[in-house]
């Protein structure tokens, strides 16, 4: 008997123990949006030792995985980008200086969709200068089996200018 209670004990804490793994290695729908956005976003940089080719190429495989081919970037200054095309020819007249980091301020998941209210921080970056403004942004998903990808991203006017210091 007291053996059996042994391995009753031993069977509960293994279940447990992998009850609470799963939840440690299984995102939320929240967590897989804010990855998205966040991997969207470091694709746009291009650094000094990635050549040209190499940097298109792995901007033209996130922007694949992770837009709707009917994804729209609206920008005040550019109007409406349709297309994951257009989008991507649009990133590549950036020649890689500009670098976007996303800040979701709020996710909402709703059933396949999910709609996040983001602060964006565009940092264009040249030789020898650089120029730094902070927007809002609304984003909306749609899932695409377990991952979601980007179909709309309306950025908002930028706010009064701050130019960073630099000595």
């Amino acid at each position: 008997m007291n053996r059996s209670r042994r391995a009753l004990a031993q069977i509960v804490a293994g279940v447990v123990a992998a009850g609470a793994f799963y939840l440690m290695i299984w995102e939320t729908p929240e967590e897989l949006v804010r990855e998205r956005l966040s991997e969207l976003a470091a694709a746009l940089p291009r650094d000094a030792q990635t050549t040209e080719m190499a940097w298109r190429s792995r901007l033209a495989e996130a922007v694949e995985k992770g837009m709707t081919p009917t994804v729209r970037l609206v920008v005040p200054e550019l109007g409406a980008v349709e297309g994951r095309e257009s989008l991507l020819e649009y990133a590549f007249q950036t020649a890689g200086t500009l670098h976007v980091d996303v800040d979701p301020v709020s996710v909402h998941v709703e059933d396949r969709r999910a709609r996040t209210r983001l602060t964006l921080t565009l940092t264009q970056r040249l030789p020898g200068s650089e120029r730094r403004e902070q927007r809002s942004a609304t984003a909306e998903l749609v899932r695409d089996g377990k991952l979601f990808r980007l179909q709309t991203l309306e950025v908002e006017r930028a706010g009064r200018e701050q130019p960073e210091a630099r000595p």
